[in-house]
């Protein structure tokens, strides 16, 4: 009797255990803010399905690119060129290799957001791959007031972050070696801090537009080490 209640215990608590390792459910894993045109960081996906959420902080057009690197391809999620307020989702099955979205929005702020469908092992290999991402380091840092143009030279992928200290309208571009545009923002507000990636090596060019904002500039990359 004792023998077939402890064999009764044992396999309620296994099922237990089970339940909650396959027990899935939805979560935020990343997410940007951003005003005008960006690069999100690089990300993975553990979830056996996932879906990007994108939304319009004010009315404003919205394009949204998810690029896959493993499989160097690329697909539009939205397009809408319009002056109204834009919001909606795209859902996938899970794939693997990194991937990073291309954000094309207006002064009035976007935000877009990974979420995946995930037991609490994927959960924890998304967490571990969060952890594993080296450290980011500044390593230039231009500071002023008014318009300027400067240049930086990237080893590999870097992020550009840019801090504003005065109210004022005040736009900041950035420009690769062919001249193409692969960062632009606004903003109007002092103590606004936003940023995006640039995922390729090279020379590239940043101006700043405004007239008499005091503004600091920050080029980040990868070092070795851990957040």
């Amino acid at each position: 009797m004792f023998k077939n209640c402890l064999g009764v215990f044992f396999l309620i608590f296994g099922l237990s255990c089970g339940a909650q390792v396959i027990q899935q459910h939805w979560v935020e894993t990343f997410a940007w803010q951003g005003f005008g045109t960006a690069y999100t960081g690089k990300f993975e996906v553990f979830g056996a399905r996932w879906r990007v959420r994108y939304r319009t902080l004010n009315p404003g057009p919205l394009n949204v690119t998810l690029y896959d690197v493993n499989e160097a391809k690329s697909q539009l999620l939205v397009n809408r060129p319009g002056k109204r307020h834009t919001m909606g989702s795209k859902q996938f099955r899970h794939s693997f290799g990194e991937k990073f979205l291309f954000v094309e929005g207006s002064m009035g702020g976007w935000r877009v957001s990974v979420e995946e469908y995930v037991d609490s092992v994927e959960e924890w290999k998304h967490k571990r791959w969060v952890n594993d991402q080296p450290a980011l380091e500044r390593m230039a840092v231009w500071a002023g007031t008014g318009e300027r143009e400067f240049t930086y030279e990237a080893d590999g992928a870097w992020k550009l972050e840019y801090e504003q200290r005065d109210d004022g309208l005040m736009r900041i571009q950035a420009f690769n070696h062919a001249g193409e545009l692969v960062f632009d923002s606004f903003s109007s507000k002092s103590g606004l801090q936003s940023g995006g990636w640039i995922h390729a090596a090279g020379n590239y060019t940043v101006k700043i537009t405004t007239s008499d904002v005091t503004w600091c500039v920050y080029a980040l990359q990868a070092q070795g080490g851990k957040k």
